[in-house]
């Protein structure tokens, strides 16, 4: 019984694996710059930024992160992703918070060297990040 309960968990455990193997949490480690804003209100147009452009989003392995606007430190603190946090009809997704606000998140996906946020207040918009290091 011991075993099968074991096999059980192991194979729950596999299936519940993310496709690259690592969980999002430890795939978004490292400094993002912003490359692309769409959608929203606030936002008056769909906007696309030119490597280089200073406003970088960094996130380190103790949960805690830096963002920068056009290379000046903006904002700093802490942020924490729960894994299948959200989910919309038999959508799943996962959700990052800055600063422990319950209030506002954003759904992330990360694909490669892509990082998207999406808030749920979609005023705000898409925002769509591109790895420049680990």
């Amino acid at each position: 019984m011991k075993r099968f309960l074991i096999l059980i968990i192991a194979v729950c455990s596999l299936a519940a694996c993310k496709k690259d193997g690592s969980p999002v949490s430890a795939n978004i480690i490292g400094k993002w710059e912003l490359h692309e804003r769409r959608g929203g209100n606030i936002i008056p147009q769909d906007t696309i930024y030119q490597a280089g452009n200073g406003n970088i989003l960094q996130f380190y392995a103790d949960s805690t992160y830096k963002q920068y606007t056009n290379g000046t430190l903006s904002a700093q603190g802490v942020f924490h992703i729960i894994i299948n946090g959200y989910r919309s009809g038999t959508d799943v997704y996962d959700e990052l918070y800055f600063d422990n606000d319950v209030y506002f998140d954003y759904l992330i996906s990360i694909s490669g060297n892509s990082l998207i946020l999406k808030p749920l207040m979609p005023d705000i918009g898409t925002t769509a990040y591109v790895r420049i290091t680990n």
